[in-house]
């Protein structure tokens, strides 16, 4: 099996049993370029692309402004008034406004209980939002599994994970649930440790590739498929 790091946020690989064409695609919901197409989902792409052309007709100061004047606006323009605040920031919101007791860590009880030169300093409302999990990562239900089903739509993919280690996390799931011992890596020099450590855990293989050079920035870029089928 051939599994291609092009970046830290995106996983290729190929496996004849992986798929039935034996070409299968890993995209992390950090990776805020296309995802590649085929035609399952065209469509998903497209509704995607959609709708982040409404939201950004239907955004900014005018937006705010004809809100505020109570004129009229579109029923797409409607629609994302409506679902413009994400699962987790209604759910925090809501959970902040109970004005409930809380006895989770650290325990300054919304800011009741909180050291006074603090609370002078950036006022107590800042630690009403300081609460604990609202649904369980490992297995969502409520408010996570509902933005990352959002989240999911936004990108394009079939699935979106949060995480809450970083991207080290991400990158080292992917590539040790789909290398085995022998298994070829094809991976960038410049990429994170992360990558390097799952690649020793996993038994793969590396094979480098110099990643392009972004002149005008100065900086190392990605790399690309057609780099690695040239390997």
């Amino acid at each position: 099996m051939l599994l291609v790091l092009q970046s830290p946020f995106s996983f290729h690989y190929n496996s004849t049993s992986a798929s039935q064409n034996g070409n299968t695609s890993f995209h992390s919901h950090a990776n805020l370029k296309s995802p590649r197409r085929n035609k399952n989902n065209e469509k998903r792409y497209k509704e995607r692309i959609v709708g982040v052309d409404v939201r950004n007709k239907c955004s900014g100061k005018d937006l705010m402004e004809k809100t505020r004047e109570g004129d009229s606006t579109s029923p797409d323009c409607e629609a994302v008034k409506k679902h413009s605040v994400p699962p987790l920031i209604s759910a925090i919101k809501a959970t902040a406004e109970q004005n409930a007791a809380t006895f989770n860590f650290p325990g300054h009880n919304g800011g009741r209980a909180a050291p006074l030169s603090l609370v002078e300093l950036i006022g107590q409302r800042s630690f009403l939002h300081d609460i604990p999990e609202l649904d369980n990562l490992f297995s969502p239900e409520g408010p996570v599994s509902d933005a990352q089903r959002e989240a999911s739509k936004l990108f394009g993919a079939l699935d979106t994970w949060f995480l809450v280690g970083g991207t080290t996390s991400g990158i080292q799931t992917a590539i040790m649930a789909t290398c085995s011992p022998g298994d070829t890596l094809i991976l960038p020099r410049n990429s994170h440790v992360s990558a390097i450590s799952a690649m020793v855990f996993s038994g793969a293989l590396p094979k480098y590739i110099i990643p392009r050079y972004d002149l005008q920035w100065d900086i190392a870029g990605g790399t690309t498929v057609a780099q690695a089928s040239l390997l």
